[in-house]
């Protein structure tokens, strides 16, 4: 997902799905993230909503959060479904320009 290099969303819980994302100056920004699997469905970002889902919505459990300095990586499972989910910032190491840019 890209929403705009001069935009940042952050979580400001330690679950990705405890509350809704927000911008810096903490204006909530509803994004919600579904996986549907055999007519369930799982929620594993935002607050849980049975919105665009088929009955009940199960919210996965984050088993991990690894963060370092371009990407942050989460990892969700529910029974025998694990989701890997990762965010990624569009400064490339190698490419000076971008990277001069500071991080928000």
């Amino acid at each position: 997902m890209v929403h705009s290099p001069y935009v940042s969303i952050w979580s400001s819980s330690n679950n990705l799905y405890d509350s809704d994302l927000e911008h810096w100056t903490g204006d909530k920004l509803i994004i919600n993230g579904r996986l549907n699997v055999d007519n369930n469905c799982y929620n594993f970002m935002g607050l849980p909503n049975s919105d665009n889902c088929y009955g009940d919505v199960k919210t996965m459990t984050q088993t991990n959060v690894k963060v370092d300095f371009l990407s942050t990586i989460y990892t969700f499972s529910l029974n025998d479904i694990t989701l890997t989910l990762t965010f990624r910032s569009n400064k490339i190491p190698t490419d000076y320009n971008k990277i001069s840019i500071p991080f928000t």
